[in-house]
């Protein structure tokens, strides 16, 4: 952190992101936060591996026993990180600023206990963060339904993607399937391609089955010309390192 005195907001963040509940510029500053703060980097790497476990793994394919040792692990991942009595001693004892750091861990941790499988199911059926409510009264028009063409690094691969205006949004929906289910940080992500450049539009996961689905909601008249789904080696990543998977044209809407 460059401020010793005052918090950083993006620090605030880590938890809404693996509920998927931030987008947008506010998604872009906290992936950038993330390259630059040493802690919110050591919790996401160390808690989103057996968040990203548990959230392709259906509730009712977790023995008791196992689900019990993902949330122990889950823990245990964070405690490493920073004990209780820990944080307990910088409250009393060290600066304001690391006051801020809020023991996040454990609430997260405690997040995860609570709110078990429901995070990942969260996340596998909306982008992050395009779960605003659309307006009641806003017309909505079907722009294009097609395939989601596969490429050789997974040939077996299927999607669907249905575009729709709503208001001043453009709705995407994307279902896959038939892709290979991700351990550890990584995570497949989408890409609205334009000329070359490459815009990040939403993140998901699949389950075991390979099957995965998200929504992304741009606004209405973004210049794009198709989209592509790389698989990711690190959820923030912020541009394409792994291979394309999936992707189709767009340019006929």
């Amino acid at each position: 952190m460059k401020d010793d005195d005052q918090s950083n907001p993006s620090c605030d963040l880590l938890l809404p992101f693996m509920m998927g509940e931030i987008e947008g510029e506010e998604l872009y500053a906290f992936f950038h936060h993330v390259d630059t703060c040493i802690d919110c980097k050591q919790e996401l790497d160390a808690i989103w591996p057996i968040h990203s476990q548990m959230l392709t793994m259906g509730e009712d394919h977790l023995p008791n026993d196992l689900l019990g040792d993902l949330k122990h692990k889950t823990l245990e991942k964070a405690f490493s990180l920073r004990a209780p009595h820990d944080v307990e001693k910088r409250v009393t004892y060290q600066k304001p600023r690391y006051k801020k750091r809020r023991v996040l861990p454990y609430a997260l941790s405690a997040a995860m206990l609570l709110l078990g499988i429901w995070i990942g199911t969260s996340l596998q059926t909306s982008s992050i963060g395009s779960n605003q409510p659309q307006s009641a009264g806003s017309p909505s028009r079907l722009v294009l339904n097609t395939a989601l063409v596969a490429t050789s690094f997974a040939p077996s691969a299927y999607g669907e993607m249905t575009i729709i205006t709503s208001g001043k949004t453009e709705v995407l929906m994307i279902k896959v399937s038939h892709l290979q289910p991700i351990v550890g940080h990584g995570c497949y992500t989408v890409w609205l391609l334009k000329d070359g450049s490459k815009t990040l539009g939403g993140r998901f996961m699949v389950n075991q089955a390979g099957v995965g689905a998200v929504t992304i909601r741009v606004p209405l008249g973004k210049a794009y010309t198709g989209i592509g789904i790389t698989k990711e080696p690190h959820v923030s990543d912020l541009s394409p390192k792994g291979p394309k998977v999936l992707g189709a044209s767009v340019q006929s809407v």
